[in-house]
């Protein structure tokens, strides 16, 4: 698991004005939440890059004052121009406490279908989970080595992990194999699709059943 060690500081007063300042200062106003009270914190803008900008789930350990607080970035806003980063909001990972968190999908092998022609898309990236901070991994795997011309793989594909559940509709499509045109049209899968799309109408002029 990939961890980021940075350390901040606390931050007595919230709100716009506080955060101005802070940002006048040159540091990131925060916000770690979770357990008995929540802790304002102002921190570098380079002691954090490396949890902002990733794909993994990131494992943040902040010392205040001291005190060593393991959580993890739920979200961060940016400015819409300068994409600066403007605010982050921290969750403390406490041992036995469940969170739900969204792990990044690991995709591995090389599709056969690909080597065909085709062209691989992946579809979403990241999936929700819930589970306990022991049981969290850096990602949840699928094998696409078997993935053949137009084959699809879902949510309920990825592998299983012992301690984490998914939170989301096993039905829902997360990557496939992509025919390009050129090929459907040496394979002959357009003039089939449009010769079906010339028999609806012909099959609706048909009187209906009295």
């Amino acid at each position: 698991m990939a961890t980021v060690q940075i350390t901040a500081e606390k931050k007595a007063n919230s709100g716009k004005k506080a955060a101005r300042a802070t940002r006048a200062a040159g540091l990131i106003p925060a916000i770690i939440y979770g357990g008995k009270q929540d802790t304002q914190i102002a921190l570098k803008h380079n002691d954090i890059k490396a949890a902002i900008f990733t794909n993994n789930f990131t494992v943040v350990e902040v010392t205040v004052d001291g005190e060593m607080h393991k959580c993890f970035v739920k979200d961060a806003q940016f400015h819409p121009v300068t994409e600066e980063i403007l605010h982050i909001d921290f969750l403390r990972l406490i041992d036995g406490v469940p969170v739900r968190i969204n792990l990044p999908i690991e995709f591995n092998g090389s599709p056969r279908g690909v080597k065909d022609g085709g062209a691989f898309l992946a579809q979403v990236f990241k999936v929700k989970v819930k589970a306990l901070p022991k049981n969290v991994v850096p990602s949840l795997k699928v094998d696409i080595s078997d993935m053949g011309m137009g084959d699809s793989i879902k949510i309920g594909d990825l592998q299983l992990v012992e301690g984490i559940e998914i939170m989301e509709d096993g039905s829902i499509p997360i990557a496939k194999v992509i025919v390009p045109r050129a090929l459907k049209s040496v394979l002959g899968t357009d003039e089939e699709e449009g010769e079906s799309a010339e028999a609806a109408p012909e099959a609706s002029e048909e009187p209906a059943a009295e």
